[in-house]
């Protein structure tokens, strides 16, 4: 039997036919619609026959030849067709399936589309091909990537939620089968309808001026302006125009341009307008009817005036520059006239037209004139009595011609020039504010002018006088506390206001504003008190009618013991102890950095301290009287102590920056040194570290070789803490060698390579059509290929905790006929690999091929042809090298070298061109703050390799990122402070109140460098024993004990006499009875004054009194 056999290679359009043998039965053929096929059928054997050809049962008309010739022109071209061979042997029937691929198509109506922000954009792809073809999206010549708000359906309609500014570029809908390839583009247009801006609504300005009136129009596509007044379009013309920008302009404004104009701004989405106004204003004109105009005694006059302009003005008069006090005689009609009736000589003088309006102001004057009439007071002033402190005022009225010019004095000779308390008014009237005892008495008013003088008297009478009066208080003694304020009150009435003075203990006192000061009220204040502060104050309220007194008495107290200031161990115990006195008893308060303390009493015991127990302690004793502080410094001690971080391994992005922390406590405050793997970091030689106040250690423009083990060391006097932390720098996946597109036959071996870089090393996963099929592994590797299984896209996934990244290839596996070789078909012999660049360069990719005919050779770039001439930095040379001069960024991308001689497929190879873009540095930041105020500190200021950002394997910037400088080198100023108080000194008296003093100096430290002396006083006192010496006893008794040159008294009794003088003094003679023989010798040449009770301090010994 003959056999039918059939070869089937997937293809494009043949434009020869080409022959396919059929000797075995029951085969396929499949064929793309374009083809053109001979099929001839030969049995098997060496005899005569005729052949039929029948397809789905239907005879067919062969060639000449018994050859079948086939045009496939659509998928009806499909079906069984039969060869059946007659000889005279019989007849055999050789069947074949044909089955026909339609090439894909892809349209898309419109090919431009416009949207707003916010709408929701859908793309139509219309597809038609058999197999159904598959379809992908790209925007601006990339893969588009689909998420929550792009989307695909299963149609391949291509949807935009909430469409963006960004969304806006070109879409490519890309569909291949078998057959082929096809693609459609459409532009998505962002829309905005216009909005309008003007710089001012409304306009005023005046004849002859230039108006300027800016209107801009926002929106996309940008928006046309026009201008209309009034609905009319404005054309331009010597005196109006507008700009290209859209602005208005009227030169030489008239009135006719006053009115409303519309700024219109329109787009092919939609339009908007601002309607503005616009004032023309003409400066007012004002005229008189006469300018000399003479007075007529009881005459009346009318004065014309006339005031024209836009808007219209408003007429108002002035007299001699004064505006014009209007009366029953003298009235302004409605239309601007003056009318003085019953003329008087007063009316004399220069009168002035005033037109006003928005536009300006005008004036036309009239003189008035008129025969001389000398001075006459007319209304003289009459006596008036007044209040002390009061006030007063004195009528006087004159007329004549000229007007009279009126002054006042007083029988003093003071006149309103000489005192600012009086003042002569417009009118003439004397007024005199705040009357004082020298204002009584005699005050003359003179009138007078060029034709004669008139003069008048009147008499002030003072009434009110009162003594002073001092509003006594309900308490007399004030108790106040050392350091503190006190405000003495003497409140005085009296009329005039009495004058307050002080005395202390019958002594005046020097009020300088500081120590002392007197306030308004004449109440005595004073600061920093002391103890010599204590004592009598006298209160004197004087005023020219008397006086009154008033007697306060003062007595200041202090903190007794303060708080030490002390240095201690962690887990010690303390005592603190503050002692106050006063009356009443004061109440202790503790403060710890002014945070109020859980303890009342004048001791606190603090047990287990802890670095929170550091800090200024503050006592406070409180009374009524007042309040009296003291402060102790506490320093706790404690070794170095570093807190857990948060992490213990800090992952981080290359190229950014990162912080390890370093919370230490410890006091001393401990020093922070960081290492890296056992080695310390010298951060003021590297820029790319910095220990931040807190300890803790920034990196900045971190690489892979930062990472490692950094451990932080905190040292002081008392020990040593070290925590280490991980630094793990992440790069993030880089695909170095893509897939290839490849075609192969079935049974063939698929190879793809996907290669990719990054720390941690990238896990590489394959998908064939989204399917997951190979992981941890480079390289897919397929034997034996079937297109059923193998064919489709394969996507290689890179993934490391920094990222992740993918590439495609799509893999063809067609048929082939063993027995018949394929020829013609064009061969690549040269082809462009993925090649990395350096912005800027120039390089070269070769492809050649060989086939018969010769292929042509065509260049793509993401799947578009080049355009002759652009970009015009890329060239296809005539050997087809592409050639691009100066790569840009935008070049980057994958290209395909098509290779097409009309002979079976045409062929494809790609390669992807990764630009890498280098660094560069952006502009120094200002400089940053200096880290101390003098001393000689830091200060920093930083850059960013940003400008442009490093990618795609590009060199980072070179240099440093930070630079630092000194500041502030001049020395710190330290200001003055005290030492501690010496002792007491013994009281210089044992009763009627004697003086104890002590010292201090300003030299802990000393000021220096411009620094502030110590404020208050070196030498403090304070009185003792102030308690009233006892009146005087016959006879007192005591016993004695103590020592004398350090031998031990035995129990000594104290015999004294007192007795009176004539004199009013008192004598003494004293005994002791038990004295041992060597005292008692000693002590006959010891004179001993006593008062009783006895008081004894001898050699600094103390001595306990009882008396009997």
């Amino acid at each position: 039997m003959p056999c039918l056999t059939d070869y089937l290679t997937p293809h494009l359009l043949s434009l020869v036919p080409r022959t396919v043998v059929i000797n075995k039965p029951n085969s396929n053929l499949t064929f793309v619609t374009g083809d053109a096929v001979i099929l001839t059928c030969v049995p098997d054997g060496d005899f005569s026959f005729t052949v039929v050809w029948r397809k789905d049962g239907n005879d067919l008309t062969p060639q000449a030849n018994d050859s079948l010739l086939l045009h496939i022109r659509s998928r009806k071209d499909s079906g069984r067709y039969e060869c059946v061979a007659k000889s005279k042997r019989g007849e055999e029937v050789l069947a074949i399936d044909v089955i026909v691929y339609d090439k894909p198509s892809a349209t898309i109506d419109p090919s431009t589309k416009t949207y707003q922000a916010g709408n929701n954009v859908s793309i139509k792809c219309q597809v038609n091909g058999f197999p159904v073809p598959s379809l992908m999206w790209y925007k601006d010549g990339l893969q588009l990537e689909l998420d929550g708000r792009i989307s695909v359906n299963n149609d391949g309609v291509l949807f935009i939620r909430n469409a963006q500014l960004l969304d806006a570029g070109e879409y490519e809908c890309a569909v291949w089968n078998i057959a082929g390839q096809s693609q459609a583009t459409v532009k998505l247009l962002y829309t905005v309808p216009p909005s309008v801006f003007v710089d001012q609504e409304e306009v005023t300005a005046n004849a002859g001026e230039t108006i300027a009136v800016q209107c801009t129009a926002n929106g996309t596509p940008r928006a046309q302006i026009t201008w209309y007044k009034q609905h009319s379009k404005i054309t331009a013309n010597r005196r109006i125009a507008v700009s290209s920008q859209g602005h208005l302009v009227i030169n030489a404004v008239e009135l006719s341009d006053g009115g409303y104009y519309t700024c219109l701004g329109n787009n092919s989405i939609g339009q908007d307008s601002v309607t503005i106004m616009i004032h023309v204003q003409i400066p007012p004109r004002v005229t008189v009817d006469e300018e000399d105009v003479a007075v007529i005694l009881d005459d009346t006059l009318v004065l014309q005036c006339t005031a024209v302009g836009v808007p219209i003005p408003t007429i108002t008069w002035t007299k001699n520059n004064q505006p014009l006090q209007t009366s029953d005689r003298i009235t302004i009609t409605n239309d601007g006239a003056l009318i003085i009736r019953d003329a008087i000589p007063q009316d004399v003088g220069e009168y002035q037209c005033v037109g006003r309006s928005p536009a300006g102001t005008a004036t036309a004057m009239v003189i008035l004139w008129g025969e001389g009439v000398p001075s006459k007071i007319t209304s003289p002033p009459s006596d008036k009595t007044v209040t002390f402190g009061g006030n007063v005022t004195f009528t006087c009225r004159a007329e004549g011609v000229p007007e009279p010019q009126i002054t006042w004095h007083n029988n003093l000779g003071i006149t309103a020039d000489t005192d600012p308390r009086a003042t002569v008014l417009p009118s003439g009237d004397l007024f005199i504010q705040n009357i004082e005892l020298k204002d009584a008495g005699r005050y003359v008013c003179v009138a007078e002018n060029s034709l004669g003088r008139d003069t008048a008297q009147v008499t002030l009478i003072l009434t009110g006088l009162t003594p002073p009066n001092i509003i006594k208080p309900d308490k007399t003694t004030i108790i106040s506390d050392r350091g503190g304020t006190v405000e003495l009150q003497c409140p005085a009435i009296g009329n005039p206001q009495p004058a307050i003075t002080w005395r202390k203990d019958h002594h005046s006192i020097a009020i300088d504003g500081i120590k002392l000061r007197q306030k308004d009220t004449g109440a005595l204040v004073i600061t920093s008190l002391l103890p010599v502060d204590s004592g009598t104050y006298l209160c004197t309220a004087r005023n020219p009618t008397g006086e009154d007194r008033l007697i306060l008495t003062l007595h200041v107290y202090k903190i007794i013991k303060p708080p030490p200031n002390m240095t201690v161990d962690v887990g010690d115990s303390i005592l603190l102890e503050c002692v106050a006195r006063g009356f009443p008893i004061p109440r202790i308060r503790w403060f710890l950095n002014n945070k109020l303390l859980p303890y009342n009493g004048s001791v606190i015991e603090i047990a287990e301290l802890s670095l929170q127990h550091t800090g200024v302690y503050l006592c406070v004793a409180e009374n009524v009287a007042g309040n009296a502080t003291a402060t102790a410094s506490l320093s706790v001690m404690a070794p170095p102590k570093i807190f857990e971080p948060k992490r213990s391994t800090v992952n981080v992005l290359s190229g950014s920056w990162t912080e390890l922390q370093c919370n230490v406590s410890g006091n001393p405050k401990p020093k922070v040194t960081w290492f890296l793997h056992d080695l310390p970091i010298d951060v003021n030689e590297s820029p790319k570290y910095l220990i931040l106040p807190s300890g803790s250690l920034r990196i900045f423009g971190v690489t892979p070789s930062d990472s490692g083990t950094y451990s932080c060391m905190a040292s002081n006097p008392l020990g040593v803490a070290r925590r280490p932390v991980e630094l793990s720098v992440q790069v993030p996946p880089e695909i170095v060698k893509h897939p290839q597109n490849i075609s192969i036959d079935e049974g063939d071996t698929i190879i793809l390579q996907c290669e990719a870089r990054g720390f941690p090393v990238p896990q590489i996963t394959w998908y064939l059509n989204d399917t997951a099929v190979l992981t941890n592994s480079s390289v897919v590797e397929i034997i034996e290929a079937r297109k059923s299984y193998h064919e489709g896209l394969y996507r290689c996934e890179a993934r490391n905790p920094a990222g992740i990244v993918t590439a495609s290839a799509y893999v063809t596996v067609g048929g082939r006929d063993k027995n018949v070789a394929q020829t013609g078909r064009p061969e690549f012999v040269h082809t462009p690999q993925d090649t990395e660049v350096d912005a800027g360069s120039t390089f070269v990719w070769d492809c050649t091929a060989t086939g018969n005919p010769t292929p042509v050779l065509s260049w793509t770039k993401d799947g578009t042809k080049f355009e002759p001439g652009y970009p015009e930095h890329i060239r296809v040379l005539a050997n087809n090298s592409l050639v691009i001069r100066g790569v840009k960024p935008e070049d980057a991308g994958q290209y395909q070298c098509h290779a097409s001689n009309g002979i079976g497929a045409a062929h494809v190879v790609q390669a992807t061109l990764t630009v890498k873009v280098n660094g560069r540095w952006s502009e120094w930041q200002e400089w940053g703050a200096c880290s101390k105020a003098c001393g000689s500190g830091s200060q920093y200021r930083f850059r960013s390799c940003d400008n442009p950002v490093p990618s795609n394997g590009g060199k980072l910037c070179t240099g440093n990122f930070v630079q630092s400088q000194l500041c502030n080198a001049h020395s710190c100023s330290v200001d003055g402070n005290w030492s501690v108080w010496t002792e007491w000194t013994l009281c210089s008296k044992v009763c009627n109140g004697g003086e104890q003093t002590r010292y201090r100096e300003c030299d802990n430290p000393a000021p220096q460098h411009g620094g502030k002396d110590c404020l208050g006083h070196k030498r403090d006192s304070r009185t003792c024993n102030f308690f009233r010496c006892p009146d005087g006893v016959e006879v007192a008794i005591g016993q004695v004990h103590g020592t004398v040159n350090n031998v031990m008294l035995p129990t000594l009794f104290l015999l004294a006499n007192f007795t009176k003088t004539p004199a009013n003094d008192t004598q003494v003679s004293c005994s002791v009875s038990g004295l041992p023989g060597p005292i008692r010798n000693w002590l006959k040449s010891v004179s001993i004054p006593l008062t009783a009770p006895v008081y004894w301090a001898t050699a600094g010994e103390k001595l306990v009194h009882k008396m009997a």
